[in-house]
Formats: C-alpha cells, sequence, structure tokens
C-alpha cells in the first residue's frame, strides 16, 4: 500500500470540561490560598492551601466572612479598597493579617481582582501569600540597621570623649604637676590646705576624664586573671552600705566559674555603676541580684565567656530610654544628680575588655544588666607591688623632651631639671630634630608625646634611633592606650599616660634609663 497523500488530522480542540478540569488543579494545588468572596464578604470558594493557612475547614470557612478572619482594624481598610475597585475595576495588592483557628495571626499579602457576570461585578477573587519569613527578615534586618546606627553614633561620640579627655588630660598634668611642686615648696599650713583643695578638685576632674576615656575605649587597661565571684564578694560589703537599708542585695554563683583577664579596679567600677544604676531606680526601695554564671559561647565570635547578671525591681525603661542608654551625658535623672557618664563607663570598660553587655526591662518591671566577657585559661598572676613613698629619684643623663602643649612641657621640664638631668625642649618634632643633631654627645632619653602637629613621637624617635642607637624613650598621651595603637607602638613599650604627678614622671623616666619595665 502506497502512502497516504491526506493531511493529518487537526489536533482537536479543548474541551470546556478539560479546561475546567485544568482550572480546578491549578486552584487545588496552588501554594498559596486561593478564594473567592461575594461583594458582602462572605467566602463562596477556598482551597487547601486556603484551609491550611488558617487552620480551618472548607466547610467551615464557606460559613464564614472576611470578618471572622481578619482583625478589626483591617475591616475599614478592605471595605474602602472594594468601594475603589468598584469604581475603576483595578486589581489590587496590599497586606494584612489573618487571624488562624487557634487565634494566632499570620501575616499576608493578598492580591484580589472583581469577578463579572454578564459584565457586571458579582464576587472577588484572591490569593493569599504568607509572608512570615518576609517579615521576619525585614525586622532583622531593621534591627541590624538599628544596631549599626547606634554603634556608629555611639563610636563618633566615644571618639568626642576621647578628643575633650586628651584636651583636659594636658591641662590637668600641669594643675596637678604644678601643684604638687608648690605644696612642697610652702611652709605655711594655711597655704599648704588650700593647695590640697586644688588638687582635689584636680583629682576629681582627673577621674571625670578617666570616664570619658572609657567610654571612648582610649583608657589604660591593667589586666590579670580574675576569679569574678571572689572580685564580687569582696565588694558586696561596700555595695550593701551604698544601696541603703531599704535595698536588698543578693548575690548568686552557679557552678564553678572560669577565670577572666579583666582590669580588677575597672571591673569593680562598672559593679559598682550598675548596682548605683539599679539603686537610683528604685527610689522606695527593692531588690538587687548579682548572678554570676558560665556560657559556653556567650562572648564575641562564640567562645566561652563568664557572665555577671546585675537584676533590680525598679522602675525600668522605655524603649526611648533604652536606646540612648549608654550615650555619655544622657540621663533621666533631676538636674544636679547624675553625670550621665555611669552606664557610659560600663559600656566603654566591658567593649575594651572584649565583651559586651545587653540590657531586658519593660516599665514598672525592673531591668536586668548582663555583662559578658571571655574566660581565659591562663593562671593567676600575682598583684602588682604598690609605689614606695621614697623620694624621687634623682639622674644626671640628658634628655630631649618634644611637647606640644606648652604647660606640659614647661612642668615636666621643670621636674625633670630639679631631679638633675640636663633637659632640651622641644615644641614639635622639627624643633627637636634640630636639636639632636647640634650635639656632641647623643642624648640619652627622649621623652616625647605620640601626637604632636608636624609628626608623631614614634616618627620622631626612629629618625633619633637611626643616629643614636642606643637613645631610650618614654611616650606620653592624653590618649591612653588607644595612642600606642593608633600610633603602631608595641605593646612593650614606655608609656606614661596623662595627667601624671611629678613623681610618677621622675620615677618613669629613672626605670627607663636603668632598663627597669618597659
Amino acid at each position: 500500500m502506497g502512502a497516504s497523500n491526506q493531511p493529518d488530522p487537526s489536533p482537536s480542540p479543548v474541551t470546556l470540561s478539560q479546561s475546567e478540569e485544568r482550572y480546578r488543579d491549578y486552584f487545588e494545588n496552588a501554594k498559596d490560598a486561593i478564594y473567592v468572596h461575594d461583594l458582602n464578604g462572605r467566602y463562596t470558594m477556598v482551597n487547601k492551601a486556603g484551609e491550611q493557612l488558617i487552620g480551618y475547614t472548607r466547610e467551615e470557612i464557606l460559613q464564614m466572612r472576611i470578618s471572622d478572619v481578619v482583625p478589626r482594624r483591617y475591616l475599614d481598610q478592605i471595605h474602602d479598597r472594594l468601594k475603589k475597585k468598584l469604581a475603576d475595576h483595578s486589581p489590587t495588592i496590599y497586606e494584612v493579617e489573618a487571624i488562624r483557628k487557634d487565634g494566632t495571626r499570620v501575616p499576608v499579602e493578598v492580591s484580589s481582582r472583581l469577578i463579572y457576570e454578564n459584565g457586571v461585578p458579582v464576587a472577588v477573587q484572591g490569593s493569599a501569600r504568607d509572608i512570615s519569613e518576609r517579615k521576619r527578615a525585614e525586622q532583622a534586618l531593621r534591627a541590624s540597621q538599628l544596631q549599626l546606627q547606634q554603634s556608629q553614633k555611639l563610636e563618633a561620640i566615644g571618639q568626642l570623649a576621647g578628643g575633650v579627655a586628651h584636651d583636659f588630660n594636658n591641662m590637668l598634668t600641669a594643675i596637678i604637676g604644678y601643684t604638687d611642686l608648690l605644696s612642697d615648696d610652702l611652709r605655711s599650713p594655711e597655704h599648704r590646705t588650700d593647695v590640697a583643695e586644688i588638687r582635689k578638685a584636680a583629682d576629681r576632674a582627673a577621674a571625670l576624664t578617666r570616664q570619658l576615656l572609657a567610654f571612648s575605649r582610649r583608657q589604660v587597661l591593667q589586666p590579670s586573671v580574675v576569679d569574678l565571684a571572689a572580685l564580687v564578694d569582696g565588694v558586696a560589703p561596700m555595695l550593701r552600705r551604698l544601696i541603703g537599708e531599704d535595698v536588698e542585695l543578693s548575690t548568686r554563683v552557679k557552678g564553678r566559674l572560669r577565670r577572666v583577664r579583666v582590669d580588677p579596679n575597672q571591673f569593680e567600677q562598672v559593679l559598682l555603676n550598675l548596682v548605683v544604676n539599679a539603686r537610683d531606680a528604685m527610689p522606695k526601695g527593692g531588690s538587687v541580684s548579682i548572678e554570676l554564671a558560665n556560657a559556653e559561647r556567650g562572648a564575641p565570635g562564640g567562645a566561652p565567656a563568664v557572665e555577671m547578671a546585675v537584676t533590680d525591681s525598679g522602675t525600668g525603661m522605655d524603649p526611648h530610654t533604652l536606646k540612648h542608654l549608654f550615650e555619655p551625658f544622657f540621663t533621666t535623672k533631676p538636674l544636679g544628680k547624675g553625670t550621665g557618664l555611669g552606664l557610659a563607663t560600663v559600656y566603654g570598660i566591658v567593649k575594651q575588655s572584649g565583651g559586651h553587655i545587653r540590657v531586658v526591662s519593660q516599665p514598672d518591671r525592673g531591668a536586668t544588666f548582663t555583662v559578658v566577657v571571655p574566660a581565659t585559661t591562663d593562671g593567676i598572676e600575682e598583684a602588682a607591688a604598690p609605689e614606695t613613698a621614697a623620694p624621687a629619684p634623682q639622674g644626671h643623663e640628658t634628655i630631649l623632651l618634644a611637647e606640644d602643649e606648652p604647660a606640659v612641657r614647661s612642668f615636666t621640664r621643670s621636674v625633670l631639671t630639679r631631679c638633675g638631668y640636663r633637659v632640651l625642649d622641644a615644641e614639635d618634632a622639627t624643633t627637636a630634630l634640630r636639636l639632636v643633631k647640634g650635639l656632641e654627645r647623643p642624648v640619652d632619653l627622649v621623652v616625647t608625646d605620640v601626637v604632636m602637629p608636624d609628626a608623631s613621637g614614634p616618627d620622631l624617635f626612629a629618625e633619633i634611633a637611626g643616629l643614636y642607637p642606643e637613645s631610650r624613650v618614654l611616650y606620653m598621651s592624653g590618649y591612653p592606650g588607644d595612642a600606642m595603637v593608633i600610633r603602631g607602638l608595641d605593646e612593650g613599650v614606655a608609656f606614661l599616660a596623662k595627667p601624671f604627678t611629678a613623681d610618677r614622671l621622675a620615677r618613669r623616666v629613672r626605670g627607663v634609663l636603668d632598663g627597669v619595665g618597659p
């Protein structure tokens, strides 16, 4: 049989029943909830995804209205959208919440359009998509952005605080230094008393700048391996006297604590400020608890840590207060009742110790401050021996002094001259280099500020060391600690933080010349 020349028959058209079957399949198996309701809001159709979304059966949903599954606060908006849709026949997309059968709420994105019969709208078809994950991601992003903004703001304020402290430390070096020198020369008891009051005021100002430096993380810490349980136990009697009889203080240690490496004096300051803050939140009395525990992954980077939680039964804080809590000079206390530096100091010390702090609080429900610091496996160290009250050591060596602040330079030169040293002083690095190059013999010691207008102290000493390798150096700065990092100094170099006393300067200089310590 030969091949047929007749064309292949055309594919049969899709029948109405086939089309309905396909639509029904799409309707039932769609991932999004699909529904139809009449213009009065009564549901007439819903798919399986719609049942799963709100937890009702299809039979239950077909007995319900929009007002049964949408919170009341959204109903006016939905009604207005329907009126607009009937007026301009436009599809709409919006977000609402759906109330599940168990009472929980789920955020959904709704897309809807009108259904027509003979050109007349008779119902609304819509689809609803669960956007819980998207909402969680958006919330996490907003929280992250707020945290970044807060961190940037605190960093900017910290830089400002550090700059203010730097200038104050220069002035306080001269005030404290000359006060000591004047006191040594005075014979009249009355005048010595007056000078002592000046010194006390200067010491209070120095303490204030230390708080600023603590917040800005620019202070020198002297860390050692510490048992926080022993530290809290040692300071608890003082805390009890501080908070008064109407506040109950309790301490609790969960298990055997790991050791931490912190500055014990500064960490006592952290505890003191947190307890004082708690006391001030309880004007009519209450309770404060200090709880210590190990945390397996509490430190930055997920390392083992120790947590110290200070909880009070006080007035608590609203979101606005929590947002600004660690900013310096922010306070909710009446005028004259606080500097606003206590919690800023806590924040700075904890951060500089490699830890972090978190706060949980609500109005009228108290507050919990949790300080987290990394644990250490190092052994217990001996505390440094206090300085003796022996007379300031003398010397005869040649010292080059480079300091751009006139009052500090004048005071330092006066102290060193009184101690017997030959002192060459310069207001900047350029002048200092010129003085050195004109000498017949090398200088024994360079005492230089870390930050100067024309060059840094390390750059100056690098030039001098190239000429005279045997010269030693002692750096000074009003930016203790951080200045060494910024200017590239090694941790082992000799360093003197401002403000310093005449005795401290004399002993530090003698120690560097004798090769004792860094």
